[in-house]
């Protein structure tokens, strides 16, 4: 019998002053009641009551026992209510994890109309670029991107994030318009890197299969899609990243026929058995907006509904790349 039942079948021997009242209040039989007094007098090593033909009464150890047993399952009674609030009732605050890479704004609008409908629930989303697991210990939901998923959480599959390159107006207003990959200066190509990437950047052509290596040496290193993005904005060069942040902060697209790998996106939890119910509420609500609606489709246009045009000039000889 567990510590816990003990104390309680102890409790009810004292509250009801004898072991067959006590033991009839559990629906219990009477030596079992009576091992679970002495197993327990063993372990403590000290006796807890004092039994006659006529009454059990407590020794001044067993009142003491008897006072804090008393406050356990009290607590553990507490915590029970407690944790059937907590999963019968859709009210409280849910911590999710999401990293700037998915598009927080994006996120931050989910979110609002969540809770509009679920006005009991409120949601705290805390941004993370880092190597940090894929699911803190503080969180009840997070959204991964293009990371290894522990075999401890379950993951549901969103619509990747398609990947491209885009520039400012400004630049390529200076250097020209590419129109094949080797016309990239390697300098000015700038992508999500962490202290321990390395090799090439692959691009790929969709009409002909074509690959395309450029090698990851630019100016300009981040691991925060948000840092390339601004640094393009000012003109830095060309940055390889979420089509969707691109278009957002008024990008162009360059080699729109090229494109790199597209990144894994999943929502990850651990295991809904015990999930109270307004993190399950959550978790279904982002289901149904990432994994139905494509995210990519939405973004296929600029904030004017079409793309800019810049007019095409021969790039310099020094800043083409050999093929």
């Amino acid at each position: 019998m567990d510590r816990l039942k003990a104390l309680e079948v102890f409790k009810a021997i004292v509250d009801h002053k004898g072991f067959s009242r006590g033991a009839d209040a559990l629906n219990v039989s009477r030596s079992i009641a009576t091992r679970v007094v002495q197993d327990l007098e063993a372990e403590l090593g000290a006796r807890l009551l004092v039994r006659t033909t006529r009454k059990v009464s407590l020794t001044p150890f067993g009142q003491c026992f008897f006072e804090r047993a008393t406050a356990v399952i009290g607590s553990y009674e507490e915590l029970a209510f407690m944790g059937q609030q907590n999963a019968t009732d859709a009210c409280g605050c849910v911590r999710i994890d999401a990293p700037a890479l998915f598009g927080l704004q994006r996120l931050g609008g989910m979110l609002a109309m969540f809770m509009n409908e679920n006005s009991s629930i409120n949601v705290d989303l805390h941004a993370n670029d880092s190597d940090a697991n894929a699911l803190s210990d503080f969180a009840d939901v997070a959204i991964s991107v293009d990371r290894v998923i522990p075999g401890t959480l379950i993951a549901r599959a969103l619509t990747p994030l398609k990947t491209g390159l885009y520039a400012s107006q400004s630049y390529l207003e200076r250097v020209g318009i590419p129109q094949h990959p080797r016309d990239l200066n390697p300098e000015d190509c700038m992508a999500l890197a962490s202290r321990s990437t390395c090799g090439e950047l692959e691009l790929f052509e969709a009409s002909s299969a074509g690959r395309f290596a450029i090698p990851r040496n630019g100016s300009l290193r981040a691991n925060n899609a948000d840092a390339l993005i601004g640094a393009a904005i000012h003109g830095a060069g060309v940055a390889l990243v979420p089509s969707l942040l691109a278009q957002q902060a008024h990008l162009l697209p360059v080699l729109s026929g090229w494109s790199s790998k597209s990144l894994d996106v999943h929502l990850l939890y651990r295991p809904r058995r015990l999930e109270p119910v307004r993190v399950r509420k959550l978790i279904d609500y982002l289901l149904d907006e990432l994994a139905l609606a494509s995210i990519n489709d939405r973004i296929s246009k600029g904030p004017t509904g079409a793309y800019m045009t810049l007019p095409s000039r021969p790039m310099e000889s020094e800043r083409l790349m050999a093929a």
